[in-house]
């Protein structure tokens, strides 16, 4: 498949891209926050905002400002409005959907909040004990799919940590592999067909699918997952080159750079469900740009328009080896009928052929 690169400039990073293609992206220097939306145009953050995390399909990202919360932030208007959940002092985001929902931790509990009605499901640790001694501490989500499920991980302590990664259907905590002793694991990223990356410190990255209860070691650094199969990674957590594995096989990400882009190397960071993909790369120049990759998909035929009590258009076919064209049925002329060997498919027709 085609792909059409655009180079969003020196020193900047594409972190995120959302169903529309707009794009958020970081600046070095102490830059604003930007979204370049799909039509080009450019949209910098008001100046609290001070990093970024996710965007939106509806028009928001999730951002921290200068102060310390974390927020949303419309990038229509630049209104912010803080996460915030009544009763618990700290609360840590630590995703967003393609709503506006949010998921994360709220002191000891994980939570997931919808965006729409600012509802807060507050969710305790409930996992047994994987050993005795220990006792449960805390339970954290990291990531939130489309439909309110989520990943993340809970710890136990004693004299050591046990951490054991885990995913939420929407009502209920489950485990996911083993439990890690003396170092970290966690549920890390969902999609939507509920394919999760598992990492654990000393294991690596891991792929978990709900639906058989399998989880299968992956040799790479998965840096983003969507529905279908496809995985964007690395060979290790430094970054130095990326691959997208789909269906189809595995494909280095700067291979799907059309000729004389200038780009000698690229980092894919998230992507969307349309194949879209966002990082950086390096250039033959020397300089290190942000990058988007956008795949060349066959254009969308139009919906027909209705005709009367009819959901299709009449159809007309202009003689033998002649073309075929869609007429609406209230055109001029009326409604268009088969006919053969006439120059314009209306003279000599027989209404009932």
């Amino acid at each position: 498949m085609p792909y059409t690169v655009i180079d969003v400039g020196p020193d900047v990073v594409a972190w995120a891209v959302n169903a529309g293609n707009d794009v958020l992206f970081e600046a070095t220097g102490g830059a604003p926050v930007q979204v370049r939306l799909a039509g080009g145009d450019l949209i910098s953050l008001p100046p609290e905002v001070i990093s970024s995390q996710a965007i939106s399909d509806n028009g928001f990202v999730l951002c921290l400002l200068a102060d310390g919360p974390q927020a949303w932030c419309e990038i229509a208007t630049g209104q912010i409005e803080p996460i915030e959940i009544s009763g618990q002092g700290s609360v840590y985001v630590a995703a967003m959907n393609s709503r506006g929902d949010v998921a994360g931790a709220a002191g000891a509990q994980a939570f997931v909040m919808n965006f729409a009605s600012r509802a807060v499901t507050l969710v305790a640790p409930s996992l047994p004990t994987p050993a005795p001694g220990f006792t449960s501490t805390s339970v954290a989500f990291n990531d939130l799919n489309d439909q309110g499920q989520a990943v993340g991980a809970q710890q136990w302590t004693a004299d050591g940590q046990v951490v054991q990664p885990l995913w939420f259907d929407g009502t209920s905590l489950h485990p996911i592999g083993p439990p890690a002793f003396g170092s970290d694991a966690e549920g890390a990223l969902i999609t939507n067909d509920l394919a999760m990356r598992v990492t654990y410190d000393l294991g690596g990255d891991s792929i978990f699918d709900a639906a058989t209860g399998v989880l299968t070691p992956f040799a790479g650094w998965i840096s983003d997952m969507q529905s279908g199969g496809r995985v964007l990674w690395s060979p290790d957590s430094f970054l130095r080159t990326s691959s997208l594995t789909s269906p189809a096989g595995v494909t280095p990400v700067i291979d799907l750079f059309p000729p004389g882009s200038g780009f000698i190397g690229a980092i894919g960071l998230r992507m969307n469900a349309s194949g879209t993909i966002v990082g950086y790369g390096g250039k033959s120049d020397g300089a290190v740009n942000g990058f988007i990759l956008i795949p060349d998909l066959p254009p969308r035929l139009p919906l027909p328009e209705p005709v009367g009590d009819l959901l299709f258009p009449e159809i007309i076919l202009l003689g033998p080896g002649g073309r075929i064209e869609v007429i609406p049925g209230d055109a001029p002329g009326g409604p268009v009928v088969f006919t053969e060997g006439t120059a314009d498919g209306r003279e000599g027709d027989d209404p009932d052929r």
